[in-house]
């Protein structure tokens, strides 16, 4: 088990404070939340002494869970951008979950799309936040998720390196709220399953915006489906 705090200032003109755990288990999903208690509990310790809130833990409409990922990008902001927001219709061009993508609507807020995902039923999203000036899109799953998940929001942020025109910053936040009563073991697998997805996303991402070209675990993903010859 290895714990570490990062702190880094954010836009209020306070920090941000982010306690991170790797370990490894036999039985991962089993010690998650056990685990996760853990350094929600460290994290309510130093906002008591220090004042502020943590990220996630119990509001009115339940648990609230934030997956985070932050990837630094051989990219300028405008170019990622254009990738990220303006052709979020395409992420079937990239993204090795989704094997075909439908979008209706222009880019910026209320445009949705349906994603096919093979051996499921797939998912609906919707773009509840568009912000070209920030560079910040967020977005919302309408439908797909597992029926005790109340809520899902993730939200991408880039940022432009200060010393480099060509260089910027990737953070993702979801945002997973779930039903009052939820059994800990099912918490434990939505950080576990949601949080590996959002890392191979932001990978995938990350890849295709820097080398114009899907990952290989997109190409490897294409050529095994049915379809893919078709």
């Amino acid at each position: 088990h290895l714990g570490f705090f990062s702190v880094q200032p954010n836009e209020q003109g306070g920090s941000t404070v982010g306690y991170y755990q790797l370990f490894s288990h036999p039985d991962v999903a089993a010690v998650l939340p056990m685990v996760a208690q853990f350094g929600e509990g460290i994290l309510g310790s130093v906002t008591r002494d220090m004042g502020g809130r943590v990220r996630g833990g119990v509001d009115q409409n339940g648990p609230t869970i934030h997956i985070m990922q932050e990837r630094p990008l051989a990219s300028s902001v405008d170019h990622a951008w254009h990738v990220l927001a303006e052709r979020w219709g395409d992420v079937d061009q990239w993204s090795s979950i989704v094997s075909k993508a439908e979008v209706q609507g222009t880019p910026g807020s209320g445009m949705t799309r349906t994603c096919t995902v093979p051996g499921s039923p797939g998912f609906r999203e919707s773009v509840v936040r568009f912000d070209e000036d920030r560079h910040v899109l967020a977005y919302q799953a309408d439908a797909g998720m597992p029926p005790f998940v109340e809520q899902a929001v993730i939200t991408w942020t880039l940022k432009p390196v200060v010393d480099s025109a060509e260089r910027s910053h990737l953070h993702a936040d979801f945002a997973v709220t779930v039903a009052e009563g939820t059994p800990g073991p099912m918490v434990g697998m939505v950080k576990q399953q949601f949080g590996q997805i959002i890392d191979m996303t932001a990978d995938e991402l990350v890849y295709y915006i820097e080398h114009g070209r899907p990952h290989p675990r997109k190409v490897a993903a294409t050529a095994e489906r049915p379809e893919a010859g078709s």
